[in-house]
């Protein structure tokens, strides 16, 4: 008799020491999916983005900001810079040591070729004019591995949500700074 008892207290034992050894490792699994999702959603959501004219205003004004910075930035964005334009999957660099790049959406994905001069591009604008390309996912792993790109901007020609650009975003680097401006085309 006590040995069919020790012989079922082994059994149980066995069991429950099974099921939590199971249940710990499906409640690992679980709690690494949860941050997973979790941090993926929040990168999304913190990842600052600043509307092009407030972003060189504060910079203008900022007392951390000298005057060569600021200049240094503003023409970037408002001087005729040497530049790599990629557009319908075609490349067209002009000048010796571009500081721009100039793409859409979908030609994007050239920006990978091995052949472009981007050691010094520091800003790349994206060209956004169709509505549904903010439906798709939007890959900035090529330019934002640029060794001096700082600055991403994207030139939307109609009304939209920043939730709506900042969720297809993939692969935000975050020591580039993420800038919009809506241009509506009359």
């Amino acid at each position: 008799m006590k040995r069919s008892t020790l012989n079922q207290y082994s059994k149980i034992r066995f069991f429950l020491i099974e099921t939590i050894k199971i249940n710990r490792f499906s409640l690992i699994i679980l709690l690494f999916l949860l941050i997973s999702f979790s941090s993926f959603s929040q990168a999304n959501q913190r990842t600052p983005i600043f509307e092009k004219n407030n972003f060189l205003t504060t910079l203008r004004t900022s007392s951390s900001t000298t005057p060569a910075v600021y200049n240094r930035v503003a023409s970037l964005f408002k001087d005729v810079n040497s530049s790599i334009y990629l557009s319908n999957n075609q490349v067209n660099t002009i000048g010796n040591r571009p500081l721009c790049m100039f793409t859409d959406v979908t030609s994007l994905s050239v920006a990978n070729n091995p052949n472009l001069l981007v050691n010094d591009v520091e800003l790349v604008t994206i060209k956004i004019d169709n509505p549904s390309t903010l439906n798709a996912p939007i890959n900035l792993s090529v330019v934002s591995r640029y060794h001096n790109v700082k600055y991403i901007y994207f030139k939307v020609s109609f009304d939209f949500q920043i939730s709506q650009l900042l969720s297809h975003l993939l692969e935000v680097d975050p020591k580039v700074v993420l800038i919009y401006s809506v241009d509506k085309r009359s």
